[in-house]
């Protein structure tokens, strides 16, 4: 398959081929079900009618928390996640006799939602995009499989920048007078040229946001710091880290803990 007497740049040709021709479908399934991912909520709707809601003009806590309280027991920790513009539905989480139970309330009623026996977009194009519905434990099959294909498509990038040199020719030559083999050829060089810096941005972030399953021990660096400093007297720092964690608040999210 591969020929180690060949010079570097023909080498290159090699991994670059069969590296492309091995690693093309995940890859074009990543970035399907990725691109997916951005309308997953509109997606949502038209495939879950009971999510299509009127927007509330004010949602009370209070009573969605009352209705927790009455209708569950051993209630030790619960979430709720307020309405956006593209979900009107409280995304309602709670830990109940060491469960972990979900469910999407009505904001204007504080009515539960019917069960929906469909994944829709936010579940499955999400998941499928981050580890291909592949949960095997406790190794994360699938994150390792997506994550090493995108180490292969920087493998790829690099690879083909190394054989075609003249990348700003490559940026300028489109030839469809030539062989239909020729001209294809002449296409994807143009658009890997164009779009290199989205190309290189797009595996190397997925590596970004995995990083904690190639080096958990680098992930858990913070934590081992602040024991330090624990350890070493500086209390003030470490109060305004478990402060910070206890009341993070994002995308309009609120938690709650008992």
């Amino acid at each position: 398959m591969f020929d180690t007497k060949l010079p570097l740049h023909k080498s290159m040709t090699q991994i670059h081929t069969w590296a492309g021709v091995l690693l093309a479908c995940i890859l074009f399934a990543v970035f399907w079900t990725g691109t997916l991912t951005i309308f997953d909520k509109e997606i949502d709707r038209w495939m879950q009618p009971s999510l299509r809601l009127a927007a509330a003009p004010a949602v009370s806590l209070d009573k969605i928390v009352d209705q927790i309280e009455q209708d569950t027991t051993g209630v030790t920790s619960f979430s709720i996640t307020m309405p956006t513009s593209r979900r009107h539905a409280l995304d309602v989480s709670y830990m109940s006799d060491e469960e972990r139970v979900s469910a999407l309330i009505d904001p204007t009623s504080g009515e539960a939602l019917p069960t929906i026996d469909t994944f829709g977009a936010s579940d499955f194009f999400f998941t499928f995009h981050h580890n291909l519905l592949i949960t095997w434990a406790p190794f994360a099959l699938g994150t390792w499989i997506t994550s090493l294909a995108a180490v292969g498509m920087l493998m790829l990038i690099i690879t083909g920048i190394v054989i075609h040199k003249k990348l700003i020719a490559d940026f300028f030559t489109l030839r469809p007078e030539r062989k239909r083999r020729r001209l294809l050829l002449d296409l994807h060089n143009l658009s890997s040229v164009v779009a290199l810096p989205f190309h290189i941005l797009l595996p190397l972030t997925a590596l970004i946001i995995n990083f904690g399953y190639f080096l958990p021990l680098a992930a858990e660096a913070p934590q081992v710091f602040f024991k330090l400093l624990r350890f070493n007297g500086v209390d003030n720092l470490l109060s305004v880290h478990q402060i910070s964690q206890k009341l993070t608040i994002a995308n309009h999210s609120v938690g709650v803990s008992k």
